[in-house]
């Protein structure tokens, strides 16, 4: 079963990493903010390896693991498609 996330709602890491688990949403990634701190916008790319992080975030330069999020909250923003075609 699939886990939907809508935009424009308050996300956890946790509740985002379950858009991932499974290797499902594989092919979305998220255009997120920081829900304290507005300015603060980056993007989620799905991570599938043995380092146990469901997804890595690029903002402000730099790429985080979803690890570095515990106890924030983000809001999505965007769902944009990295389908091939």
């Amino acid at each position: 079963m699939s886990y939907k996330l809508s935009t424009n709602k308050r996300y956890t890491a946790k509740e985002i990493a379950r858009f991932y688990d499974g290797y499902q949403n594989i092919d979305i990634c998220l255009i997120v903010e920081d829900a304290d701190d507005k300015r603060d916008r980056g993007m989620l790319i799905p991570q599938f390896d043995n380092s146990g992080d469901s997804f890595l975030v690029y903002m402000n330069g730099k790429i985080y693991p979803d690890s570095a999020f515990d106890g924030m909250e983000l809001i999505i923003i965007e769902k944009v498609s990295i389908k091939p075609g």
